[in-house]
């Protein structure tokens, strides 16, 4: 696993909170941890399901946040 520095993670939240606030959404969650909770609800990774856990989650997509080099596919409610 990468490590960053306590600095880097600070972007990182605060590009997440300003993405919220745009999206306009209680919650988003990256597709890696969605991912992750469904494998734990018993989701299958192989075909992106995150089982019923995330049921409510709507996919929005591949987003840029401040912090990454890369858009990240996010998930909102």
């Amino acid at each position: 696993m990468p490590t960053i520095t306590l600095q880097e993670a600070e972007t990182i939240i605060e590009g997440a909170k300003i993405k919220i606030q745009e999206l306009g959404v209680r919650m988003a969650v990256s597709d890696d941890l969605a991912k992750s909770i469904g494998d734990e609800a018993g989701g299958n990774e192989a075909d992106g399901e995150t089982g019923d856990t995330l049921a409510s989650f709507t996919n929005a997509g591949p987003r840029v946040v401040r912090g990454r080099d890369e858009p990240i596919t996010v998930w909102t409610i």
